[in-house]
């Protein structure tokens, strides 16, 4: 009795089949693998909110500053250390260049850990124990700049941990909460904080009842001191953007390898108009002028954490809320969206 093969027919509708289920298992595997990218990314998020709550506990709790120019922290005195001496730099001081933002200055109420801080990039760790010091920054996307006294962390190879502390995984609401310290002018200079003292955008100043000559402070210094601390946003996944003008939207998709930045700006900073959502009212985000801006790195939502400590996966178009940055709850919804206050 002849035996019966099987038909090309046959092996081909194997072969489809077997390509189709592989597929669908790569698929599942793909999605679940970022679900738990995402998952790790919250967790991370929650530990940076510890470590600053740590901070302000052991400060009489004032928020830890944004920003502290390196003629800050020599006003005031301040220096900051490594967990040990680096051999080749022959000292456990940081550089004040590299302390001007906040990794470094937080990373001793993460117990030096770099994972939460960095992990996004934990890839490129070599396994010596000067990883977290060493790693070279990515490059900025073409078209994204860096003020004068942040440049040198991309230039200067000499500058120990330089990396995070300009791209960390989080930004830190850093201009309205804690701060961007600068020393300001004149004969007698003194650190000052930028919005320090502004005046309140007309519409708002209606809607609050607040006298539009009169100064208001926009910064939160004191945690307590937050009106909604749920809704106050303190880290948030952000990344360098250029601005793409008026018909691109810059982040719409996720990009796992995105690289981090130490702040992001509020959708508006004064008057000027930083980011916002798609065009057509989608959640991707529309950036209008060059700087930072937040990053969806494994899903389509961004995760932040806010003041209470609650962490979030949130769309572009729920961080758009000024009331999300700015210590004003009461701003009614229809000005939500648009500026807070006036430039200084």
């Amino acid at each position: 009795m002849r035996r019966r093969g099987f038909t090309l027919t046959e092996m081909l509708v194997v072969i489809a089949v077997i390509g189709i289920l592989m597929a669908l298992l790569l698929g599942g595997i793909q999605r679940a693998r970022a679900a738990g990218r995402s998952t790790q990314q919250l967790n991370d998020i929650r530990q940076m909110h510890m470590a600053w709550s740590l901070y302000a506990g052991q400060s009489n709790e004032s928020c830890l500053p944004g920003f502290m120019s390196g003629d800050v922290q020599r006003a005031w005195k301040l220096s900051y250390k490594m967990k040990q001496t680096v051999a080749a730099a022959g000292t456990d001081k940081l550089d004040r260049q590299v302390t001007q933002t906040y990794p470094w200055r937080l990373m001793p109420f993460l117990d030096h850990s770099v994972e939460a801080m960095f992990g996004y990039r934990a890839g490129d760790d070599d396994g010596s124990a000067t990883f977290a010091l060493d790693v070279p920054p990515l490059p900025l996307p073409t078209g994204a700049t860096l003020d004068a006294s942040l440049q040198p962390l991309l230039d200067n190879p000499a500058l120990l941990g330089r990396t995070i502390a300009l791209q960390p995984a989080f930004g830190y609401n850093a201009f309205y909460l804690g701060g961007w310290w600068t020393m300001g002018g004149g004969a007698d200079p003194v650190p000052e904080v930028q919005f320090g003292r502004v005046r309140p955008h007309p519409p708002v100043a209606n809607a609050l009842r607040l006298d539009p000559a009169k100064t208001i402070d926009v910064v939160t210094r004191k945690v307590g001191s937050v009106r909604r601390p749920e809704q106050m946003v303190a880290f948030v996944a952000s990344t360098f953007m250029p601005g793409a003008g008026s018909s691109f939207d810059a982040g719409r998709k996720p990009e796992p390898s995105a690289l981090g930045a130490a702040w992001c700006r509020a959708p508006f900073m004064g008057s000027t108009e930083i980011w916002g959502t798609g065009q057509l009212g989608g959640d991707s985000v529309w950036v209008r002028s060059t700087g930072t801006a937040p990053l969806m790195r494994y899903a389509n939502d961004i995760a932040s954490v806010h003041v209470d400590g609650s962490t979030q996966s949130s769309t572009a178009r729920q961080l758009q809320d000024m009331r999300n940055w700015v210590n004003l709850p009461e701003l009614p919804n229809a000005l939500a969206d648009g500026a807070v206050h006036l430039d200084p």
